[in-house]
C-alpha cells in the first residue's frame, strides 16, 4: 500500500493493512513538531566554502581535524564541485537549474578518477519533474550503464495526465495511476492499480486548484497539498484496508499552509495541520491518527 502513504502523509502508516474496526476502544495520537528555517542571504552566494570537521581524540584528549570538504558554486548559487581528501563530486545544470550529471571521483594518489556517474531528464512540461535516471560506473576507461528508473507519462489532447507508471531498465510495473476528467476539464477520479485489480480510487473530487499535471512525487507525502494541484475534498475506497469509504476534506491558508482530515464511518481517523510561519519555510505542524490496532507504530 505504498501509494495510500504518499497520499495521506507518514502519519497514515497505521491505517495501512488495518481491518474496519469492531470498536472505538482505541488509542489516539496527537503529535506536534516544530522547525525553524534559517534565514538566506539570497544573491549572496561566495565562490567557495570549506567546511571542517572534528572529532575528539580520547588518546590526547582534544580535538582533532577529521575531514575537510570544499564547496565550489556558480554565479547562481549552484554547486559545482565538493571535494574532500579522497572523493570529488562534480555537477552540472540545464537552463532551468536543475541537476543534469552528477559525477563521483577518488583519489588514486593523487589523480582524480571516474567512478560513478548519474544523469537525469526532466518533463517538457512539468520542467522540475524528473522522468528518468541512469547510472553508470566507471569500468576500464568507459562508462558502463548499471540501473535506469524514471515514469511514462500519457496525456490526453489537452495536454492533461490521464496516465502514469514508474519504470525500471525501460520496462513498466503494473501498478500505474490513471486519471478522468470531467466535462470541467478538471481529474473527477484517480485509480492506483495493482496488476488488474483497483487499489485505491478516488472518486468526486473537488479542487481547491489544479493544472492537470497530477503526478506521485518520489518522496514528497504531501503531494495534493502543495504545489499546483491541491485537493479540497474526494472520496476514498481502499480495497485492502477498511470496508466503507473514507472520506477526505482539505482547506488552505496564508504560504501554503494546509490542513487535512481523513474521516472512518464519520470519525476523524487522521489529520494534519501545517503552518507555515514565515517565508523562510519555519513551520508548525500537527499531526492526529487513531491507532485501531495500538501497537503504538505512530510516525
Amino acid at each position: 500500500m505504498k501509494k495510500f502513504l504518499l497520499l495521506f502523509g507518514a502519519a497514515s502508516i497505521a491505517l495501512v493493512g488495518v481491518a474496519a474496526p469492531a470498536s472505538r476502544e482505541a488509542k489516539t495520537h496527537k503529535s506536534v513538531s516544530h522547525r525553524e528555517a534559517p534565514w538566506s542571504p539570497k544573491g549572496m552566494m561566495p565562490s567557495k566554502i570549506s567546511q571542517f570537521y572534528w572529532g575528539w581524540d580520547g588518546t590526547s584528549e582534544q580535538w582533532e581535524p577529521q575531514e575537510t570538504i570544499t564547496f565550489t558554486y556558480d554565479d547562481f548559487g549552484k554547486v559545482l564541485t565538493e571535494t574532500s581528501e579522497y572523493n570529488k563530486r562534480e555537477y552540472t545544470y540545464n537552463d532551468n537549474g536543475l541537476v543534469t550529471t552528477e559525477t563521483s571521483y577518488w583519489n588514486d594518489n593523487g589523480t582524480w578518477t571516474p567512478s560513478y556517474k548519474s544523469e537525469y531528464t526532466y518533463d517538457d512540461v512539468i520542467k522540475d519533474f524528473k522522468i528518468k535516471s541512469v547510472d553508470y560506473n566507471y569500468e576500464n576507461g568507459a562508462w558502463v550503464k548499471s540501473n535506469e528508473s524514471g515514469k511514462n507519462i500519457t496525456r490526453n489532447a489537452q495536454g492533461n495526465i490521464i496516465r502514469i507508471v514508474d519504470t525500471s531498465d525501460g520496462r513498466e510495473y503494473d501498478d500505474p495511476l490513471t486519471i478522468s476528467y470531467g466535462a470541467d476539464g478538471k481529474a473527477n477520479e484517480m485509480i492506483y492499480w495493482d496488476g488488474e485489480d483497483v487499489d485505491i480510487k478516488y472518486t468526486d473530487i473537488v479542487w481547491a486548484q489544479t493544472d492537470g499535471q497530477i503526478v506521485e512525487g518520489e518522496f514528497d507525502d504531501d503531494d495534493f497539498y502543495t504545489g499546483y494541484n491541491k485537493i479540497a475534498s474526494a472520496t476514498i475506497a481502499t480495497y485492502r484496508a477498511f470496508d466503507k469509504p473514507l472520506y477526505l476534506t482539505a482547506s488552505y491558508g496564508e504560504r501554503n499552509s494546509y490542513k487535512f482530515e481523513v474521516k472512518y464511518d464519520g470519525e476523524v481517523i487522521l489529520s494534519t495541520d501545517v503552518a507555515y510561519l514565515d517565508n523562510n519555510g519555519s513551520y508548525e505542524k500537527t499531526e492526529f491518527e487513531i491507532d485501531y490496532d495500538n501497537d503504538d507504530d505512530v510516525m
